[in-house]
């Protein structure tokens, strides 16, 4: 990984996705599920860069990764499609499974979620991001 903008990405994910384990061994659900799915994005965003050519990555992100559409899983995986990254079947089946979990308003809402689906949200950007961290030089 020798680009700094996708590795900042692929770093902020790993670190969202340590704090909602952390989150989670205390019950508190509703935020670590924001934070899983904030690791499932900024994953998403770290795959988007490192297929985008390395003089056009500073657009991206500031053109791309800007507003209401840059938090929504289904435009980033239409982005990674649309890139030529191909996720595995699997992989993207349960990040679909996940859009109706976590969405952005999340930071909006309190109390808590089923511990089920903030397991399964957790369990899914712990596999994308281990799956982008082999896929990223």
């Amino acid at each position: 990984m020798n680009d700094a903008t996708v590795f900042s990405f692929y770093r902020a994910a790993g670190q969202r996705i340590a704090a909602a384990r952390v989150l989670l061994t205390v019950a508190e659900t509703l935020d670590a599920t924001y934070l899983g799915g904030y690791g499932i994005e900024c994953s998403l965003k770290a795959i988007i860069l490192s297929f985008t050519p390395s003089p056009r990555r500073q657009e991206v992100v500031m053109e791309s990764f800007r507003g209401q559409a840059a938090h929504n899983l289904d435009w980033l995986l239409f982005q990674t499609h649309s890139r030529g990254c191909n996720l595995p079947l699997e992989l993207l089946k349960r990040i679909r499974r996940c859009i109706p979990i976590w969405y952005v308003d999340l930071r909006y809402q309190s109390g808590r979620l089923r511990a089920k689906d903030c397991r399964y949200v957790i369990e899914t950007a712990e596999q994308i991001w281990s799956w982008t961290g082999k896929q990223i030089p």
